[in-house]
């Protein structure tokens, strides 16, 4: 089989690609493709986003469970990546296009017992 695919099918011309063989019409594609950059895990290109907004304690939620992010992101949409298949990992969490952070599940317990300033309050000047 494998010799006939090397042989045969991929040396014939095909008429949906303009009667060129598979073979040619591969070879001149080359200088099209889009290489990943060689800094970027291949992994991390098939990860998928959602755009969460960071709310006052710091934390984000997906798929009913919440997240802790740098409390500084509080108030800010952040964009979280992640592997659906892998709900254990972390989250990674990009603010304006950076990686900012990692995001790791909340511990309830510690984040309940967090010191947080209080909310100013706008004074009204008539």
């Amino acid at each position: 089989m494998q010799a006939w695919i090397q042989d045969e099918y991929h040396r014939t011309p095909h008429r949906g690609i303009q009667n060129l063989t598979p073979w040619d019409q591969w070879c001149e594609s080359l200088d099209r493709r889009r290489q990943p950059p060689s800094n970027e895990r291949i992994e991390d290109i098939f990860l998928f986003t959602a755009n969460r907004k960071v709310r006052k304690d710091g934390t984000v939620s997906r798929n009913n469970r919440f997240y802790e992010v740098e409390s500084a992101l509080a108030g800010q949409t952040v964009t979280l990546r992640y592997d659906p298949n892998q709900p254990e990992l972390s989250l990674q969490v990009y603010y304006e296009g950076q990686l900012y952070q990692s995001a790791h599940p909340v511990d309830l317990a510690g984040n309940a017992r967090a010191k947080r300033r209080p909310a100013r309050k706008q004074l009204k000047f008539s």
